[in-house]
């Protein structure tokens, strides 16, 4: 059965967390985009102490326009 892989924005937001933490239980790998590094890190060991088979994490602001490119 393949893996299924999610990408998460805003990971740290309690809805994110709980949606997440499903898919965790059927062995999902994750994308998790954030603000704060430490939040996201602790999201991120909780999805893997749940079985994720993978979790990477990467720290944005995306509402910050000014790092985008036109």
């Amino acid at each position: 059965m393949p893996t299924t892989s999610i990408v998460i924005v805003g990971a740290t937001s309690a809805i994110a967390q709980g949606v997440a933490r499903l898919y965790a239980k059927e062995h999902a790998g994750f994308m998790l985009v954030a603000r704060n590094q430490e939040r996201v890190e602790v999201v991120a060991n909780d999805l893997r102490s749940r079985g994720a088979s993978d979790v990477c994490v990467h720290v944005a602001d995306l509402q910050d326009v000014s790092g985008h490119d036109a």
